[in-house]
This record gives structure tokens, C-alpha cells and sequence, in this order.
């Protein structure tokens, strides 16, 4: 399985390590899966981000996508599993939109926003 491992450098920039991990090689806490592999059939329900209603605060489940350059850029803007989402405005014409992740506000585009899949309001904390 290949995992990102992303870290603060000491100039407070974000750092993404990608290598193959073996699933037995201690803490997977602080390690990103990439792609799906390990989501089951009951995350096809789940809601992504485009379609989250202004204002509303969930948690990031997992991202979604087949180009790992968006989904590493996306992991280096905040967009990680556990952070905590609010989408803040959509432009007339539905792209872009602003979001608030972590303690930043981040334009993306809606298709980079249909990769991003939150957490159930159950599962969502705070």
C-alpha cells in the first residue's frame, strides 16, 4: 500500500513523504491511504463536499481521485482526513467555492470539491 505522511517542516510548511508501508509496520494514525483501497461499499452514499449545504461544518472522511499530483496538493492545502470542513460561498455560476479547512479559507474548484467525502453528521464532530 503506498501512504502519504504529511509533516510540518521547520519553516511551518507542509511536507508530503509518499512510500509503500506494509500493513503491519506499527501506527497507521498519522498516515493517509492512497486512493480507496481501503473503503468499503457503504462509503458510496457518503457525501462529498460539492454537495454540502452553505454553512455547514462536517469532518473529512477520505478523498477520492486517480491523479495523485490533486490529491497531494489537495493533502498539502489541509484537505485531510480528521480536519474539519465549512463550505462558505459558491460563486453565481456554481465554481468556484470558498472553503474554511483547518484555520484557512481555500477556493477549489467543484470537481476537486466532488473528491473530497465527509464523515456522516453521526460521525461528525463539533
Amino acid at each position: 500500500m503506498l501512504t502519504h505522511r504529511v509533516r510540518t517542516t521547520g519553516f511551518g510548511m507542509t511536507k508530503i513523504d509518499t512510500k509503500p508501508v506494509s500493513p503491519n509496520s506499527g501506527s497507521q494514525s498519522s498516515l493517509i491511504p492512497h486512493g480507496r483501497s481501503t473503503q468499503t461499499a457503504k462509503d458510496e452514499s457518503s457525501q462529498s463536499l460539492d454537495g454540502l449545504p452553505l454553512g455547514e461544518a462536517r469532518t473529512i472522511d477520505y478523498i477520492v481521485g486517480d491523479t495523485p499530483e490533486l490529491k497531494r496538493r489537495l493533502y498539502a492545502l489541509g484537505f485531510v482526513p480528521g480536519a474539519k470542513i465549512t463550505k462558505l460561498r459558491v460563486a453565481p455560476l456554481g465554481d468556484p467555492m470558498q472553503v474554511r479547512v483547518g484555520g484557512s479559507s481555500v477556493s477549489i474548484r467543484r470537481q476537486e470539491a466532488s473528491m473530497i467525502h465527509l464523515q456522516s453528521l453521526l460521525h461528525s464532530h463539533g
